[in-house]
């Protein structure tokens, strides 16, 4: 009978290839991605997956963990547009799984999180600002009524002001590149 390390120096004298190595990829690792598709906060939707792939090599010791074009898969954790006067748009992605020397692995990272403010005290201070204004112009043209009709077209100046300008919410394009670190602690096997 043989002992295992006799068995396994058989093996090798067969000329059969030597069994793959498992490397353990830290958690708190930083992989980089190019995203495949443009990703918007108006169109994006919770449980809605994206593509991408490794940009940037990931290694340890020397040793390549993840190589460069490596595929990976994601998912749209959130996403949530403001309101057109306040609240702010809210936009999270974590990556699920990627696919290395023919196997799939499960990816576990920290949601990657875009948010943008919404524009509460801008809108507020072009509205009073142009109420304002309006009740300036009208009490000098005619007195108290001009008064509270500037007032009106003045408030719906500033509104309609405050309402058309600057309202971008979150847009990933294609090919944007993102940063996602791991969550937990990735073993793959070299090829």
């Amino acid at each position: 009978m043989s002992t295992p390390t006799q068995a396994a120096g058989v093996a090798s004298t067969n000329g059969a290839p030597p069994p793959p190595i498992q490397l353990t990829v830290p958690s708190g690792t930083e992989i980089a991605i190019r995203i495949n598709q443009n990703i918007n906060v108006k169109h994006a939707v919770a449980g809605e997956h994206f593509s991408g792939e490794v940009v940037e090599p990931v290694s340890r010791n020397g040793i390549v963990l993840i190589p460069r074009g490596t595929p990976v898969s994601g998912r749209v954790d959130e996403a949530h547009r403001r309101g057109h006067f306040k609240g702010r748009s809210v936009l999270e992605l974590r990556l699920t799984s990627m696919t290395l020397n023919g196997s799939e692995y499960a990816l576990d990272t920290h949601d990657n999180v875009r948010t943008k403010k919404g524009k509460g005290r801008r809108s507020a201070g072009f509205i009073g600002g142009l109420t304002g204004a309006g009740m300036l112009i009208g009490g000098v043209a005619s007195g108290g009524v001009g008064l509270a009709i500037g007032a009106a077209s003045g408030a719906g100046a500033g509104t309609l002001v405050a309402g058309t300008t600057g309202n971008r919410d979150i847009d990933i394009p294609a090919e944007s590149i993102m940063h996602f670190r791991l969550a937990d602690s990735l073993v793959v096997q070299s090829p």
